[in-house]
């Protein structure tokens, strides 16, 4: 499957969980041309019934109509029975967005853990940075963590996201990032000057990682986030459900409340459609009905005005 699908590892090892605990129990001592549409949405159904979350079903179906496409291509059945099955859409977790306010103070938190006294380092400013790139910037974890010297310009205020890493089996397996997610993402100004002071700590080779581990190896963003984030959010004045990628949640917020198009925070995120964009935070728009009814308002205001006036 793998092979014709051409999955992430990550997608892999994911996919093989699946069909390894939900489908193969099923399906495993089935022909395969006996396999019917009532079957599959008995799958899906008893799934369900077991209290699995929707998200966990969806993705049992998905790697069943998966291995039955596959049995489609090999001529062993001529249509897919998984075809048009449905599962329901299951609620989203709650996203969490930061103000700038409470980006600046994790970023502070997540700098200055505590430590004992016999710990000689005590800050760990590059952790700051870190966080305040990701909220300013949306980038994903994975895209953080494989960022290399080479692919950002802070001079120019501009960083290209062109590489992703995953942790899969304890190996941090590095690749391109999601579909379509290749792109230029602007730096803030303030973010750049700190990115050049930086990277003045960093080796001057193209191909060397922005952020590292303490030890100075690559970043596992595993050990990253139970060490120094999550940590951090204890103790600040923040949501303590606050997750890492919430602050590329809380980046499209600010970009929304700057009055940034849909299509600007899509293409900033390195979102494949608009339509996903939209799905995820199109909630928020309707948070600047106001100041654009005022805009409107003095628009036409302003040309009664100038008519009253002619």
């Amino acid at each position: 499957m793998s092979g014709r699908l051409h999955l992430k590892p990550k997608t892999l090892v994911g996919y093989e969980s699946t069909l390894r605990v939900h489908v193969l129990p099923v399906f495993a001592d089935r022909p395969v041309a006996a396999i019917t549409y009532r079957d599959c949405k008995r799958f899906v159904d008893d799934l369900l019934h077991a209290g699995f979350a929707p998200g966990t079903v969806g993705e049992a179906r998905k790697v069943l109509r998966l291995v039955l496409q596959e049995a489609v291509r090999a001529d062993a059945i001529r249509r897919n029975p998984a075809d048009g099955l449905r599962v329901p859409r299951g609620r989203r977790d709650e996203m969490v967005y930061l103000d700038a306010d409470e980006v600046l103070a994790l970023a502070d938190a997540v700098a200055t853990p505590p430590r004992p006294t016999r710990h000689a380092v005590k800050e760990w400013p590059a952790y700051s940075l870190l966080v305040r790139l990701a909220a300013f910037t949306g980038l994903r974890a994975g895209e953080v963590a494989a960022l290399r010297v080479g692919r950002v310009n802070p001079m120019h205020g501009r960083l290209h996201v062109e590489e992703s890493v995953a942790e899969v089996h304890g190996a941090l397996v590095y690749g391109s990032p999601k579909t379509y997610s290749l792109r230029g993402v602007p730096i803030p100004a303030p973010l750049a000057l700190d990115l050049v002071a930086h990277l003045a700590t960093r080796p001057p080779d193209p191909a060397a990682l922005v952020f590292t581990a303490p030890d100075g190896g690559p970043l596992r963003h595993s050990n990253f986030y139970r060490r120094y984030f999550k940590p951090a959010v204890g103790r600040c004045p923040i949501d303590p459900r606050t997750r890492f990628h919430d602050l590329r949640h809380t980046a499209a917020a600010l970009m929304i409340a700057d009055g940034a198009h849909l299509l600007a925070v899509k293409e900033r995120l390195g979102h494949s459609t608009i339509q996903i964009t939209a799905d995820r935070y199109g909630h928020l728009f309707p948070s600047l009905e106001e100041a654009l009814t005022g805009r409107l308002e003095a628009t036409y205001t302003a040309t009664l005005a100038r008519r009253h006036r002619a």
